[in-house]
């Protein structure tokens, strides 16, 4: 690299320009691992090195770095680069070498052997040499060569290292050949770079390339773009500071992880004020500008192609970054056959390439969007008006009668070109295609543009249509408060041009954005208005579209046979061949109806439900109610089956990052930290509930979502045994959960208040955290319901706790209405120990057992020492509380969880008996294998923050 500029010499702010420079070379350690395998003089029969990759790859460095190892192992080295000027040069990049040689290295004596020393005075002009009057052949200069470097490899060995061969003449490449059969293998290995894509097919380079192969005389070392770590790496080398999190997913999404572009969009970022290279902080827009050093790299490349391809290459970057050949031909006013031809040298100069998912090789697009961002550049913006114009008038022609004509193609040209009537109309309609395709994010874009561009002349009615679907799209899947006002000036506008049905529309869709914001008053009664504005003589599909928003609040409101009846009304007015929105609200009443029907003590109907729901949206590809549906799924299989619940999580999760459904994305992350959680996988539940915050970040407001996530990271703390944290975390949660009322909302952070009260021994407050809950279900308003199992189990173990047999009796029956299995075995053992008595032996570790086996640990660990505790009450069941505590002390070392082996230590002291030290459950040296690891780490140099990333645990862990 060039040398860094004193502060005198560096331009602009000197101090910052002058710290962005990229030290050493990261991200290739295996690259470099295999260069230093190759150099012993055992490695074979390896005679060349092959380092390829694109322009600005890193193929320098790794030859610098191999110069390095070769230098530290006593290697002489010899190194010699191609120009573009040396295609016509014969033999210029070995005449390169030798002279960098005789420049930096001392006077040598001459090699004995006659042929060997004439070899430099053959080859240099300086020397009297004429490398291209090659009189009797060029055999007897090659077998020079050979000989010449071979004398120099004695007795140490020889390095000689060529760049740039995509620009070194044939006689080069055929020299490199020779070399590769010839020479001494112990003594000399030749390392070349090239460009991989500048190897055209029939060169001279592609010859030596395949004859390397077939002769197994190379090894190719193939320079990959750096990954997203390694570009953090790079920056942090660069600013003498970590990047943060933007910068690098900025910086590695516009380099495509090429090491010379990040340094020269980092310069750039930085001089323009996007980043600030004393905190490694994104402080500006994610849009970087190209800068000069760059462009001029890529249009290098582009002049050097004829005129007549540099101007196909301007029509491509006005179409865009993928090609339709039919447009471009259209277009370009190139025939078929002319656009084919052209199309292959653009390929063979690794400008555009073949899009491989296309069957009829119709498509191409752009190696590196940067090329087409610079070759755009040069065109004035009247120029690029004029053909984005001429583009979609042959657009136009070409999809006039094509049902799925590209509507965003249409709408860019429309827009460039200046055309704003029809750059409105394809917005529009490429708008309402993309909601129906469930492009969520494409459709909002489309949206927003339409509505910018919508004029007077367009109909009022028209934008009131945009606004609701725009109102929609927000409420729905992005959670914008935005949505309200949207939603709202979409109904005035109905209204004033008398279209009654889609103002109840817009009113309905206004009182379900309000509930995931928190704004439940008058949510139910909005939608008993929209829904009595509509009439039966009125179309299905708004009615159809009112009933499963009207049955979603009922159910959160707690009046679940009134949601349950709304829905199965709904779906008795679906047709048996329903169209796609009729199809869209089917599956809505179904997961109206499921979770219901589950939440009302009916799991299995529940879930009968919520598979139908989830099998009609995937029919018709509703990716809103498909995700819905898992994580409901999901939910209901809390307590039965942790695989069943991770699969029904995990596969909402990736169908809701893949679809861009952010709000279900949020939930789904909550639910599966929870099944984390229940499991005793402590570290990947923090790693969820991090993302899921900032995911729920780029929302906006969600209580919802927020207040459960603070639920689920109490739980996780209780898990840990940290009861301070649990009720840090939860009690401010508990009066906002109530003012919702929702009520699997209040019932879930209430029952994470009353268990952290409990585990910090206080029996009473524990009690009073969790009896609104229960009271709620009890008092619902269409009156009593059956309160959650795991609201009633948290009852049972205060009850069993503070020995109230009577209490604690009364919820064992009500538990046994809707559970069985090792839950209800677990809540009789419990009732016995609030009488006083020892339940059978070994009752409760044969009930956890079941538990952990069906993939609950965290929760059969708390299972065991709730017991323990509530046992030590009563000398008669002393033995057994011995035991729980001595199962729950081993499950929690197990689980690494300090906080809750200590509370088991606690009863077993209390009992009398000394625990057993938590050295006899470690391994080598008394340390656990996690703690071995870590201590590995440690002595090898790394940080906490650097452990914490290998080991994929959490930083305060590895602390």
């Amino acid at each position: 690299m060039p040398r860094s500029p004193s502060a005198a010499e560096a331009p602009g702010p000197g101090p910052r320009r002058r710290r962005l420079l990229a030290r050493g070379i990261v991200g290739r350690r295996a690259e470099l691992v295999e260069l230093g395998e190759l150099l012993e003089p055992t490695a074979g029969t390896t005679r060349v090195v092959e380092v390829v990759g694109e322009a600005g790859i890193g193929k320098t460095r790794t030859a610098r770095a191999a110069a390095d190892l070769a230098r530290a192992r006593g290697r002489l080295l010899l190194e010699g680069r191609a120009r573009p000027t040396d295609a016509a040069l014969p033999l210029g990049v070995f005449q390169d070498a030798l002279r960098a040689a005789r420049r930096t290295g001392p006077d040598a004596p001459p090699p004995a052997d006659a042929l060997a020393a004439a070899f430099p005075s053959r080859l240099l002009p300086e020397l009297g040499g004429k490398p291209d009057d090659m009189e009797g052949g060029r055999a007897p200069l090659f077998e020079a060569a050979c000989s010449y470097l071979n004398s120099l490899a004695e007795p140490s060995g020889l390095l000689l290292v060529l760049e740039d061969l995509h620009w070194a003449d044939p006689s080069s490449h055929a020299l490199v050949r020779y070399l590769a059969e010839a020479a001494r293998r112990d003594r000399l290995l030749l390392l070349v770079t090239y460009r991989s894509d500048e190897v055209g097919a029939g060169t001279s380079l592609a010859e030596l390339r395949r004859e390397l192969r077939r002769e197994r005389l190379g090894v190719e070392i193939l320079l990959a773009p750096l990954t997203g770590p390694a570009v953090g790496e790079m920056l942090e080398s660069m600013l003498d500071t970590p990047a943060d999190p933007l910068t690098v997913e900025i910086l590695h999404r516009v380099s495509g992880g090429n090491p010379f572009l990040v340094e020269e969009f980092a310069r750039e970022a930085v001089e323009a004020g996007q980043l600030d290279p004393e905190t490694g902080r994104w402080v500006g827009g994610d849009r970087v500008g190209l800068p000069a050093s760059v462009s001029e790299m890529l249009l290098a490349r582009v002049h050097r192609l004829p005129v007549a391809d540099q101007e196909l290459l301007r029509w491509a970057s006005v179409i865009g970054e993928r090609l339709e050949t039919p447009l471009l031909a259209a277009a370009s006013g190139l025939s078929e056959d002319g656009l084919v031809g052209a199309l292959a040298r653009l390929s063979d100069a690794g400008l555009v390439v073949e899009d491989p998912t296309d069957p009829r090789g119709l498509r191409f697009g752009f190696r590196h969007a940067l090329t087409r961002e610079a070759v755009l550049a040069q065109l004035l913006t009247a120029e690029r008006r004029r053909r984005h114009a001429r583009v979609l008038e042959a657009a136009e022609a070409l999809y006039e009668r094509t049902p799925d004509a590209p509507l965003e193609v249409l709408a860019h040209h429309a827009l460039a070109a200046g055309e704003r009537e029809k750059g409105f109309t394809y917005s529009a309609r490429a708008a309402r295609r993309s909601i129906e395709l469930c492009g969520y994010a494409e459709a909002e874009t489309h949206l927003r543009r339409a509505l910018e561009l919508w004029a007077p002349a367009d109909g009022a009615e028209l934008r009131a249509g945009l606004l609701l679907d725009l109102g929609r799209l927000l409420g729905r899947v992005k959670l914008d408060r935005g949505a309200g006002d949207v939603l709202q000036e979409a109904r005035r506008q109905f209204i004033a041009c008398g279209d009654r049905v889609r103002a109840a529309l817009a009113l309905a869709a206004h009182a379900s954005s309000r509930v995931h914001v928190g704004d439940r008053a008058g949510v139910l009664s909005d939608l008993r208005t929209a829904w009595s504005e509509l009439r039966d003589d009125d179309s299905l599909d708004p009615r159809l579209e009112v009933l499963p928003l009207l049955a979603d609040a009922l159910q959160r409101a707690g009046s679940l046979r009134a949601a349950a009846d709304t829905a199965r009304e709904g779906l008795r007015l679906v047709p048996a061949t329903p169209n796609r929105s009729q199809s869209v609200s089917k599956d809505r009443l179904l997961i109206a109806l499921g979770v219901a029907t589950w939440l009302g003590g009916d799991p299995a109907g529940g879930r009968a439900a919520l598979m139908e729901a989830w099998e009609v949206a995937g029919t018709h590809g509703d990716h809103l109610g498909a995700a819905r549906a898992c994580f409901e799924l999901a939910c209901s299989h809390l307590n039965g089956l942790a695989v069943e619940a991770a699969r029904w999580a995990d596969q909402g999760l990736a169908l809701a990052r893949e679809r861009e459904v952010h709000l279900s994305q949020t939930w789904l992350y909550g639910v599966r930290s929870l099944v984390h959680v229940k499991a005793g996988e402590w570290d990947a539940a923090e790693r969820l509930l991090d993302a899921a915050e900032r995911e729920l970040s780029h929302l906006g407001s969600d209580p919802m979502s927020r207040l459960g996530f603070q639920w689920v990271r109490g739980e996780r703390w209780l898990g840990l045994g940290a009861v301070r944290e649990a009720l840090e975390v939860i009690e401010g949660a508990v009066e906002e959960a109530d003012a919702l009322g929702d009520l699997q909302l209040t019932s879930w952070v209430r029952l994470g208040l009353a268990r952290a009260r409990l585990a910090g021994g206080d029996v009473v407050r524990a009690g009073e955290a969790l009896a609104p809950a229960i009271a709620a279900w009890q008092s619902a308003p269409e009156g009593s319901l059956p309160p959650m199992p795991s609201l009633i189990l948290a009852g049972l173990e205060i009850a069993a706790t503070g020995s109230d047999a009577s209490r604690a009796r009364e919820l064992a029956a009500e538990l046994e209405l809707q559970v069985r299995g090792p839950r209800a075995r677990y809540a009789r053992a419990l009732v016995e120990a609030a009488s006083g008595r020892s339940p059978d032996p070994g009752a409760v570790e044969a009930a956890a057992r079941e538990v952990e086996d069906s993939g609950w640990r965290g929760e059969a660990a708390r299972m065991r020492l709730v017991a323990s505790q509530a046992l030590a009450r009563s000398p008669a069941a002393r033995e057994e509380a011995i035991a729980c505590a001595r199962a729950a002390l081993e499950s929690f070392r197990r689980l690494e969880s300090e906080g809750c082996c200590r509370a088991a230590e606690g009863v077993l002291r209390a009992l009398g008996v000394r625990p057993a030290s938590p050295r006899s459950a470690a391994g080598e040296h008394g340390l656990t294998p996690r703690e071995l690891e870590v201590l590995s780490l440690l002595c090898e140099g790394l940080s906490n923050r650097r452990i914490a990333e290998r080991l994929v645990i959490s930083e305060s862990t590895a602390v």
